[in-house]
């Protein structure tokens, strides 16, 4: 499969026509996994490939993230928003440069019950294009919180 870097400002045009997965491995296929929900809600914790219709969610998932000090918690949040998605890192900092981002057919999958513009495919998914990103495109998608601030 032909990997190709995508400039963001053609990335963002894609809202919409897709369901998109970010990961910062490369694969063929997309298998489902089990996501814990941040309610413990097992009724919302599906076993499957998990998705969105606006890419910024997904690059939020296409970037490993590193703890900064093994002696205090590592966590990040989302803000979940069409327009306004950011991630909060806390005690965290992005470990990779590169990232990738996966669009699906719409028709595989299916708007989760929870909400929150979540979508879900129960079988593994074929991408039908798959692009690499660079971390210094959509920094700006992500609060890095120091130490000092926790």
């Amino acid at each position: 499969m032909e990997i190709e870097r995508i400039p963001k400002n053609k990335l963002l045009l894609l809202n919409k026509k897709y369901i998109f997965h970010g990961s910062p491995d490369f694969f063929d296929t997309c298998k489902p996994n089990k996501a814990n929900c941040d309610t413990k809600n097992p009724a919302n914790e599906y076993f499957a490939v998990y998705g969105c219709e606006y890419v910024e969610p997904a690059i939020l998932f296409a970037f490993t993230k590193k703890s900064i000090n093994r002696n205090k918690e590592a966590y990040w949040k989302v803000d979940f928003d069409k327009t306004n998605t950011r991630a909060k890192l806390y005690n965290m900092y992005i470990n990779n440069n590169i990232g990738y981002i996966y669009c699906f057919d719409k028709k595989n999958f299916e708007l989760c019950e929870q909400g929150n513009e979540q979508w879900i495919s129960k079988t593994e998914q074929k991408p039908i294009h798959v692009f690499c990103i660079d971390y210094n495109d959509f920094k700006y998608l992500f609060n890095i919180i120091s130490e000092i601030d926790l």
